[in-house]
């Protein structure tokens, strides 16, 4: 058997114009003779600066992935 489960929580601040976005989850993998998983971590970001410019920033963080393996009997 073989699996991918995913928990994540995501808060959003401000408006369409200016806004911020924090997401903090943890992603799981296991199989027959593995299991491991990371948390996950991001940072994003908008404001319009006028009609045709906009800084936009956007990050992706992950932990060191942690590794076990499963001896079965």
């Amino acid at each position: 058997m073989v699996g991918i489960a995913s928990h994540v929580l995501h808060l959003r601040f401000g408006d369409a114009q200016k806004n911020i976005s924090f997401l903090a989850g943890y992603g799981a993998t296991w199989g027959a003779d593995y299991s491991g998983g990371r948390a996950l971590f991001s940072v994003a970001g908008m404001s319009k600066l006028n009609d045709r410019f906009s800084l936009v920033f956007d990050s992706s963080l992950f932990q060191e992935p942690v590794m076990m393996t499963v001896e079965l009997y």
